[in-house]
């Protein structure tokens, strides 16, 4: 009797999506599940609790534009009390720059990437590379973005 080969594919790595805007976030989980293990996410309990409770290998923070600097502090505060395998800022209207990410983040996405694009980068955190990717900025963001400085 022969044995049957059994193939086991790799564990997906898991990753939280943290953003406000529940269409964003469920485009965001539609691009990566087939991908990553996208771990469910409970808005109803703090940030710093659902990344605790989940332990994921990536943790993906949008950055609310209304408040571009929440983002930085929310990583530098997972950073000092979680210290997660990796975190990364998604920064759909380019409100914050991006060596200001870097200094507290694995990874910076700035404007909306294609899912392809969105996976390909997500894959580059988890190696460790500190990818930067650009995509593309609506022109309705960058006008509030230009109202915000003036």
């Amino acid at each position: 009797m022969q044995a049957s080969a059994v193939t086991t594919s790799p564990p997906r790595p898991s990753l939280l999506v943290l953003d406000a805007a529940p269409a964003r976030r469920l485009a965001l989980i539609g691009a990566l599940r087939d991908r990553f293990r996208v771990l469910p996410d409970d808005p109803s309990r703090t940030a710093i609790r659902r990344v605790r409770d989940s332990n994921p290998e990536l943790v993906l923070i949008s950055v609310d534009p209304r408040n571009p600097k929440a983002a930085l502090s929310f990583c530098r505060a997972l950073k000092t009390d979680l210290r997660p395998n990796a975190v990364a800022v998604l920064d759909p209207t380019g409100a914050v720059e991006a060596d200001e990410v870097l200094a507290v983040a694995e990874g910076y996405a700035r404007g909306e990437l294609t899912p392809e694009r969105m996976v390909a980068w997500t894959e580059d955190v988890l190696a460790g590379r500190k990818p930067v990717e650009e995509g593309r900025i609506s022109k309705r963001s960058m006008l509030k973005r230009l109202f915000r400085r003036g």
